[in-house]
């Protein structure tokens, strides 16, 4: 079995042509890019004791927003 057919299989189980699943696999690899560089880069962050210092007073900020015992906030609960 070629490459080909194996991605026409994966689009016709996807019920689309083949053109568009290779348009939506490369659209998925162009976020999962962009998301891999964000988590490197976050990490990279997390080395550094300011940087997470930082965020730890971020978290333990007050905001004046109460939350339910559910988690979420009074004006936004779901319906």
């Amino acid at each position: 079995m070629t490459t080909r057919d194996a991605l026409a299989r994966e689009a016709a189980d996807a019920g689309m042509s083949l053109a568009r699943y290779l348009d939506r696999m490369a659209r998925r690899a162009e976020r999962e890019k962009i998301f891999a560089e964000f988590r490197a880069g976050f990490l990279e962050d997390c080395k550094n004791p300011e940087f997470v210092r930082e965020l730890l007073e971020w978290d333990e900020m007050d905001t004046g927003i109460e939350f339910d015992d559910d988690g979420w906030p009074e004006f936004n609960e779901p319906q």
